[in-house]
């Protein structure tokens, strides 16, 4: 059959599925004919269109022979050689001399070695040449201005692609223009000039935990203003900045939430909890689990608990983009092999970003505004990000100085970590190895950046829903859909309810409801006759049954009414059919 895969997942050769990316050359046969695990030597978990590194560090393709070293032992860079200002670097890396330029042989594999304009004059029709032409012993050398390449064909100038750069030019948002591109700025902030933009308002504080107290440093004063004291170390924390609520979790699998410096249990038990996020549009709570293997969400008050996914799947790492109706997880798959993947909020469309198994990866971030992904490589001893689409990989260097960060936080340009020891910040930019912004003396093991603008308003699908749990959703046409609590099942009318069974005795009609370890018995209706047959439309309480002559009666639970119902003939066999 036909198969449209995913960007990030690969269709079996037969062409009867698709397989998600970390799949893939995972030992574990997915495609009827295994195809998924054809050709597996060559990167042994990286995507296709990526680049294995000596030291098992996948890169793109594009980053080779970029004279920056990605993969961290320089290996991309290796066979490229340097060529000099009248050489021909081929796509590979290869440089040619001016000498096997024009000599009837194509060795780079897009031809850039014979362009067009091989033994061609300036002085004839300008060389061929679409702008500037110079005039070379080998025939006529094209020229571009700035902000433009020359194509393989060596005649034409192409507009360069500046916001197509693996970190390009503008903070934000970039659009490209003939010969240059321009920069804007998300909402909330004020462009500088120079392709940043500088967050307007409220001072950048960091939300954190000290010495049992949970509270906020002011990045420009530096100064700690404690909130509460935790009953707990939180090992994961999350807040909604509308509602001045702070929420954190701790080992023992319980959720707090904080309002007025007041704490308060949200939810408890749950084992193996490893990061905290929020929907701030809603207010629903997400998390993930190492044991249970899954991602879950929560309501806002404490009420329910639902699963969004935990099919295939051990996440660690999370993030949420509500205003995209994405959650972004770093997952552990077979063999340790560790990616970055994405999923819509209502766990369909599951994507692999990227593979990062040999990075030793921690603290997965986000800036909001920037819709860039952050995480610090302890392999590469770096800091390594991609666009939310998985797009623009890049690698910052040069921040740790022999002592990598715990944890990771991005906002505004800059970047805040925490070793074992104290608090610092770097711009983004930062040209030398040396970090010029001391913060705070503490080993702080979790922190957030706390501001408006990295929780910005949007429309919010979920919020006049009407579901108990609630899952902004691309595919469907309200822009959500309804998910049960744990135990509970969907009813055609909407609600969710727990599993219940009827029984009768010979005068009296029981429920058991399954919302638990043990069943809830209660007692629905007593006749003062035999019960000989009996049906229930659970959505209105109502029980019909016939006694011991076949007559049909009628109860409503709520209204404690019976009445008979007329029949043509005796009732033996009694069934509610619904009419649509």
């Amino acid at each position: 059959m036909d198969c449209t895969c995913q960007p990030g997942d690969v269709e079996c050769a037969d062409g009867s599925g698709c397989v998600i990316g970390s799949g893939v050359c995972d030992g574990r046969p997915q495609c009827p004919d295994a195809s998924d695990e054809w050709d597996c030597s060559w990167r042994l978990g990286c995507l296709s269109g990526d680049w294995k590194c000596k030291n098992s560090v996948c890169i793109p393709q594009e980053l080779l022979c970029n004279d920056v070293n990605d993969c961290g032992d320089n290996s991309d860079e290796e066979t490229c050689g340097s060529c000099g200002k009248m050489n021909i670097r081929c796509p590979d890396g290869t440089c040619l001399t001016p000498r096997q330029r024009c000599d009837g042989v194509a060795q780079c594999s897009d031809k850039r070695d014979e362009p067009l304009t091989c033994g061609k004059s300036c002085h004839n029709g300008n060389g061929g040449c679409s702008h500037t032409c110079f005039d070379q012993l080998w025939g006529a050398l094209c020229t571009c201005p700035t902000g433009m390449t020359l194509s393989a064909n060596g005649l034409d100038c192409e507009d360069v692609n500046e916001c197509a750069q693996s970190f390009g030019p503008c903070m934000h948002l970039c659009t490209n223009t003939p010969g240059s591109f321009r920069c804007l700025c998300q909402n909330g902030f004020k462009p500088l000039g120079n392709g940043s933009c500088e967050a307007q308002g409220a001072v950048t504080k960091i939300l954190t935990t000290r010495k049992g107290l949970i509270g906020l440093v002011n990045v420009k004063t530096r100064v700690y203003e404690p909130l509460l004291a935790s009953e707990s170390d939180p090992i994961a924390m999350t807040y909604n900045i509308q509602r001045s609520l702070i929420y954190w979790a701790d080992k023992d699998g319980n959720i707090y939430q904080a309002l007025n410096r007041k704490s308060t249990i949200l939810y408890s038990g749950q084992s193996g909890l490893h990061s905290l996020a929020i929907d701030w549009l809603t207010g629903q709570l997400y998390w993930t689990s190492v044991t249970q293997k899954a991602i879950y969400t929560g309501a806002a008050d404490g009420s329910d608990v639902g699963t969004v996914m935990s099919k295939e799947m051990d996440p660690r790492d999370m993030v949420l983009s509500p205003t995209e109706s994405f959650i972004f997880w770093i997952n552990k798959g077979t063999n340790d092999k560790l990616t970055i993947e994405r999923v819509e909020m209502d766990g369909l469309n599951r994507t692999t970003l990227v593979f990062i198994t040999a990075q030793l990866p921690r603290s997965l971030t986000m800036d909001v505004a920037a819709r860039r992904l952050y995480w610090i490589s302890v392999y590469k001893a770096s800091i390594e990000s991609i666009r939310t689409d998985g797009t623009g990989r890049h690698t910052f260097w040069d921040f740790f100085q022999g002592r990598p960060a715990q944890t990771l936080a991005v906002f505004n340009g800059w970047f805040y970590l925490a070793d074992e020891k104290k608090l610092w910040q770097a711009p983004q930019n930062m040209s030398s190895d040396t970090l010029n912004g001391f913060i705070l003396k503490a080993s702080l093991p979790v922190l957030s950046i706390y501001h408006v603008l990295q929780q910005p308003q949007g429309f919010a699908p979920c919020k006049d829903s009407g579901c108990q749990l609630c899952l902004p959703s691309k595919k469907s046409a309200a822009g959500f859909t309804c998910l049960c609590p744990e135990g509970a099942l969907p009813m055609s009318w909407g609600s969710c309810e727990n599993f219940k069974v009827a029984y009768a005795t010979a005068t009296v009609i029981y429920s058991l409801e399954f919302a638990g370890e043990t069943p809830v018995k209660t007692e629905l209706f007593t006749s003062h006759e035999d019960i000989q047959s009996f049906d229930m439309y659970w959505r209105r309480g109502c029980v019909v049954w016939s006694n011991g002559t076949g007559h049909v009666k009628t109860n409503i639970q709520s209204q404690d009414l019976s009445e008979y119902i007329l029949t043509l003939k005796p009732g033996m066999l009694l069934v509610f059919q619904l009419k649509p």
